[in-house]
């Protein structure tokens, strides 16, 4: 089963479950087999005590006991992803504003290092532990760089981990941290604009045909 989920791996590490591809399948298959075995077994006994025809009996709970035992089965072996994108949302909507905390606080002389401490004791979400965990590495002895490689590598938002990659290319080459966290700030600005836009876009088709369906056929 696990050669059928290539992106389990991932989604599991992104996740931070403590468990193989086939180890997590495996879980999943026996709560497959559980709910199986116990909803076919209780309702071939409720339906045979009903005085209900033994194949239509058996069916029935052969039936309803497997089709319960795939929705878990299919539940538990997509839930990494599921846990994945709502860490992705919940990380996504504080990017913002933290990356303006982090600007102003660079921009006003505060070294870099002092600076995500502040977001780590801010109440930015998960954004917050990620930092909280760079300062953690930073405090055993691992330069900015690696602390900030660390957590780019293993968190699943794309937005947030493009925000680390360009930090550490700057830091690695020389360049002004705050020019780069003004550019990064500028650019994130515009793509919610564009997504913005886009959604406005998407939507006024639909409010027009709600009118055309719900109020002007109707009147």
């Amino acid at each position: 089963l696990s050669h059928m989920f290539p992106g389990l791996h991932f989604e599991l590490e992104h996740a931070e479950f403590d468990y193989e591809p086939r180890e997590w399948l495996a879980l999943a298959f026996f709560v497959f087999l559980f709910y199986f075995s116990m909803l076919f077994g209780m309702m071939f006994l409720i339906l045979i005590g009903s005085k209900i025809a033994f194949q239509t009996a058996f069916s029935m709970s052969f039936l309803i006991g497997f089709s319960i035992g795939m929705v878990s089965f299919i539940y538990i072996t997509f839930y990494p992803k599921l846990f994945v994108s709502k860490k992705i949302k919940a990380i996504e909507a504080y990017l913002p504003h933290m990356l303006h905390h982090l600007l102003i606080e660079v921009r006003s002389g505060v070294p870099l290092y002092n600076s995500m401490v502040s977001i780590a004791k801010s109440n930015y979400g998960l954004l917050s532990e990620e930092f909280r965990r760079a300062v953690n590495e930073i405090n055993t002895g691992k330069s900015e760089i690696a602390a900030l490689e660390l957590i780019a590598k293993k968190n699943p938002s794309l937005y947030f981990r493009r925000v680390l990659w360009q930090m550490i290319n700057a830091m690695k080459s020389g360049v002004d941290i705050g020019s780069t966290l003004k550019l990064i700030v500028d650019n994130i600005a515009e793509e919610q604009r564009v997504a913005i836009k886009k959604y406005g876009s998407q939507l006024n088709p639909l409010t027009l045909m709600y009118m055309m369906f719900c109020v002007i056929f109707p009147t």
